[in-house]
């Protein structure tokens, strides 16, 4: 009784893992907002909105080449306190692999950039009570070989030494989002200026009338359909080396561990498999409706060979017990 009062408490706990930050949302729900054109060409993001590029960014290439990048904008806020990082910009490719994102959290700009391979979702920087108002606020993120430089209205607030070359460890395929990540969970509302993109000597505006023919484009679809389209994408799986890779392993070893202790001689390495297969199937069905996760089919395989592994272990301690009992 108590091995399976301990399983259901596992279980509980899983679900509670899988179904965080239980912000459900219907699968079909279309992520489409009309960006309107501010009065100084840029953009206004009404609840749920982006704008975002095509992926190969000359620019991008070049930054990471030379290890510098400057991102000018100036913005105003319409929701002093959000929940959730709201992506004000970002060069991503979902909510954990970044390049870099600049985005607002409560009355906070946080900024996140990506330093080394292993880590896709970047180190944090934070610079506090900086959207205390409905104010217009003009922003300057700076990155270059000596580190990374934060100005607001032309005053230095932060400043941090950053990894030699760590530009290497970004993706140049990412795409550039505005107002939201792309994966349409995280919007921002406000009224964004132009963005000038300094790569060296070279300047890039994106501007409301810009829109195409700087290679940006209004989209939206509904989160059923991106979530869909990289639940099996093998990026994922490239792009989630390491840490993710160990957590979704190793976190369900011990699942399959209890089982084999309440299922003993019947327990294998192949119920294992399909006992923890299930389980982790109905969290990766369920994030399809829960607005800021994405299913992975990467996710399903490991948490199902780490649930058999458990359940083989299992099984093979009670065996080694057995034969070691008196007869």
């Amino acid at each position: 009784m108590k091995t399976r009062a301990l399983l259901i408490v596992f279980l509980i706990v899983y679900w509670l893992i899988g179904f965080y930050p239980f912000q459900l949302t219907g699968p079909f729900t279309f992520q489409r907002g009309e960006i309107t054109k501010s009065s100084t060409n840029g953009f206004i993001f009404p609840q749920r909105s982006i704008a975002s590029s095509a992926s190969g960014m000359i620019w991008l290439i070049d930054a990471i080449r030379l290890n510098r990048l400057t991102l000018k904008f100036s913005a105003i806020t319409k929701d002093i306190e959000p929940q959730a990082l709201a992506r004000i910009l970002t060069i991503s490719m979902d909510d954990d692999n970044r390049n870099i994102t600049i985005g607002q959290k409560l009355n906070n700009l946080v900024v996140y950039v990506r330093t080394v391979v292993d880590d896709p979702a970047g180190d944090v920087y934070v610079i506090p009570r900086v959207f205390s108002e409905e104010k217009k606020l003009s922003v300057s993120v700076d990155l270059t070989p000596d580190g990374l430089l934060i100005t607001i209205d032309g005053n230095e607030q932060l400043r941090a030494a950053l990894p030699e070359d760590y530009m290497r460890s970004w993706d140049a395929q990412y795409k550039l989002a505005l107002g939201n990540e792309l994966t349409y969970a995280f919007p921002w509302q406000g009224e964004l200026s132009p963005v000038e993109i300094s790569v060296g000597a070279n300047s890039y505006i994106y501007s409301f009338d810009d829109l195409y023919t700087a290679g940006v484009y209004q989209t939206g679809q509904s989160l059923l359909d991106y979530k869909l389209k990289n639940a099996f994408s093998l990026k994922g799986w490239r792009d989630n080396v390491g840490a993710d890779w160990v957590i979704n392993f190793f976190g369900f070893i011990p699942l399959g561990l209890l089982l084999a202790l309440i299922y003993r001689q019947s327990m294998s390495f192949t119920k294992g498999l399909i006992l923890c297969g299930l389980m982790s199937l109905t969290i990766e069905i369920s994030q399809f409706f829960i607005e800021s996760r994405t299913p992975q089919i990467t996710d399903l395989v490991l948490n199902t060979l780490g649930g058999g592994a458990g359940g083989w272990f299992g099984a093979w301690l009670h065996f080694i017990g057995r034969d070691k009992m008196p007869n």
